[in-house]
């Protein structure tokens, strides 16, 4: 140690011990669902070293984490959870040109599946297909409706696989709302 540095002590006993500030840190929220009353929120080692919170200010791309709001989208706009798709390559224009081409880990089957399959085994090119038909700003707008109110949801097809960074405060009421049937 040298002068200047910051140490954190805990009381042991009835002496005190240097304890380890921890090189990362993180968030994590617990909300019971039918009534949104926050459980527990831990958002950071300690507030006095860094006032940022990470459950409620840190912003991360979702990823898969965000489909149950694009097929929540379907489902609202009379989309059965039985329509059809084929688990194929999927290419997607883009307004400037360009072409979004979303992948899952494996390669395409060829398969058809419900959509209901697509989310239970988080198909990317099923959820682009489904995000395609619902498109991204009703995908959004449910998003905002359900807990996803602070962060800006950019409306491009990606928003599907979790492009647009949220928090996870955001991303438990989200799922909150939706385990407490809306």
């Amino acid at each position: 140690m040298k002068p200047g540095d910051l140490i954190v002590v805990a009381r042991n006993g009835s002496s005190w011990a240097l304890r380890n500030v921890p090189e990362v840190s993180g968030g994590m929220m617990a909300e019971q669902t039918h009534s949104g009353r926050v459980l527990a929120m831990q958002g950071g080692f300690d507030s006095r070293i860094q006032a940022f919170n990470r459950a409620t200010q840190a912003q991360r791309q979702p990823g898969s984490t965000i489909k149950p709001l694009v097929y929540a989208a379907a489902l609202e706009q009379g989309m059965s959870a039985d329509k059809r798709f084929v688990d194929q390559a999927v290419e997607i224009s883009l307004p400037d040109g360009a072409v979004w081409r979303p992948t899952d880990v494996s390669e395409p089957t060829g398969r058809s599946m419900t959509a209901r399959e697509g989310l239970i085994y988080s198909k990317n090119t099923i959820t682009a297909q489904v995000m395609q038909e619902v498109g991204p700003r009703k995908t959004a707008e449910l998003a905002r409706r359900v807990g996803v109110n602070q962060s800006k949801l950019d409306e491009v097809p990606a928003l599907a696989l979790g492009s647009s960074p949220v928090t996870p405060l955001e991303m438990v009421s989200a799922y909150s709302t939706l385990a407490s049937r809306g």
